[in-house]
């Protein structure tokens, strides 16, 4: 008699359907451990103080735009402690918006924006949603709209997201052409 094969589960334990053709995270713990919202759930979120310039880092156009949350400047903080504050803040929100772009990138691939709640997205043809950032703190606003705030969907998402990541640099160091000599192709002058 064969062996069974062991199925893999099709949905989360808090019931949201895994993104076909990736690899399950199945995580340990109670029921409702893996809801990432339930966490702030009735918690005064005070995010800081919206700013929309960037002023130290220049966020590269093709990822999505983040808003910079910055905390006011303290009585006896001087400027440059300010100003380091305020770097490692727009370093990060640029981090993270790179970030939310490989996720839309991925939401794409599974045909996620087709039926996304976003109208933007359906009429794009690609994910470009983005969380509320006035409610959600900068770790939940990486994933999308389209993704549920679910651990083991957004843990199967960036484990994709990595392996897919590691593809690439390696694709890159095998499949980068030889670098030629300077001199290579030029016409030679003189005997």
């Amino acid at each position: 008699m064969p062996k069974k094969r062991r199925q893999h589960p099709t949905h989360s334990r808090l019931g949201n359907p895994y993104p076909v053709g990736l690899s399950h995270v199945v995580m340990d713990g109670p029921p409702g451990s893996t809801d990432l919202e339930q966490p702030w759930a009735g918690m005064d979120y005070d995010p800081g103080v919206a700013a929309d310039d960037y002023l130290y880092e220049q966020p590269d156009p093709k990822w999505p735009r983040l808003k910079l949350y910055l905390a006011p400047r303290r009585r006896r903080e001087t400027e440059e402690q300010y100003e380091g504050y305020r770097r490692g803040i727009e370093r990060c929100t640029c981090l993270h918006a790179i970030y939310l772009g490989l996720c839309q990138l991925l939401s794409t691939h599974l045909g996620s924006h087709w039926t996304c709640a976003e109208g933007a997205c359906r009429r794009n043809g690609c994910c470009v949603g983005i969380r509320d950032q006035d409610y959600y703190s900068l770790p939940l606003l990486v994933y999308p709209p389209c993704v549920p705030l679910d651990r083991e969907i957004t843990e199967t998402c960036r484990m994709e997201i990595i392996a897919e990541m590691k593809r690439v640099v390696a694709r890159g160091n095998e499949a980068r052409p030889k670098a030629e000599p300077a001199t290579a192709g030029r016409r030679r002058v003189g005997p």
